[in-house]
């Protein structure tokens, strides 16, 4: 809510409060907003740490997929490729922009894929109706920006794919943190590209765990490239 510039509204909640209540302030992160707002609400406040939450989980396997220059045009479909005959339930795929991932839902959504999308565009209705289809596994994908990359409690994702790897490693430790919780076994497969080639070494640097490289046949995915370039003028009309 901080991220979302919801501050104000926080602090004037807070001053409306009682004096006398116990109050508690739970974080994923300890930013300067979250000081700052810590310093306004709570008085002599003791602070535990659970952990730093900087490296990612003990029984993730990471993946990355590298994408040389030749293929700079087929990181669609190579994202079609991993749902359709691998990543078909149980999986979120992170984007960076809203539009991108209105478009990935009809794209493959035309290639028969049951997904759904999650972005601040929509209603919150229409938020929740996603995060339920997903649950109740009637879309087996689900195409979210950042939005879901925090605060978001899914059970029983098995698989997180980024189509692009975020500015960060923190970001790309929150995202990746949606699977492999509770002591359940999950997968990480990153889409790397030339400029996204320093952060995927930052990764391999950070990690604790090891980070495999993962090989799609080239045949099948220019298959998949001549499917979804026959999709475009339906995708563009949408």
């Amino acid at each position: 809510m901080l991220d979302d510039s919801f501050d104000d509204q926080l602090k004037e909640i807070i001053k409306q409060c009682s004096g006398k209540c116990q109050t508690m302030l739970f974080s994923a992160t300890m930013t300067s907003k979250v000081k700052e707002l810590a310093v306004v609400s709570l008085k002599n406040p003791v602070k535990v740490f659970v952990n730093e939450n900087t490296d990612v989980a003990k029984n993730l396997r990471q993946e990355f997929i590298r994408i040389r220059k030749k293929y700079d045009g087929h990181r669609e479909a190579m994202l079609a490729y991993l749902v359709s005959r691998s990543f078909s339930q149980n999986c979120i795929v992170f984007v960076e922009t809203k539009v991108l991932a209105h478009r990935l839902n009809i794209l493959l959504g035309l290639m028969g894929v049951r997904c759904d999308e999650l972005h601040s565009n929509l209603k919150q209705t229409d938020r929740l109706m996603a995060l339920k289809k997903f649950k109740d596994e009637e879309a087996g994908v689900l195409i979210a920006t950042d939005v879901a990359a925090r605060g978001l409690d899914i059970k029983g994702v098995k698989t997180i794919i980024n189509y692009t790897l975020p500015s960060k490693y923190s970001k790309y430790v929150h995202r990746v943190g949606r699977t492999a919780r509770a002591g359940h076994c999950g997968r990480s497969v990153s889409l790397a590209g030339e400029r996204e080639f320093l952060l995927l070494k930052e990764i391999k640097r950070c990690s604790k765990t090891a980070m495999f490289e993962r090989v799609l046949n080239k045949d099948i995915l220019e298959k998949y490239k001549a499917k979804l370039d026959k999709l475009e003028p339906a995708t563009t009309s949408s």
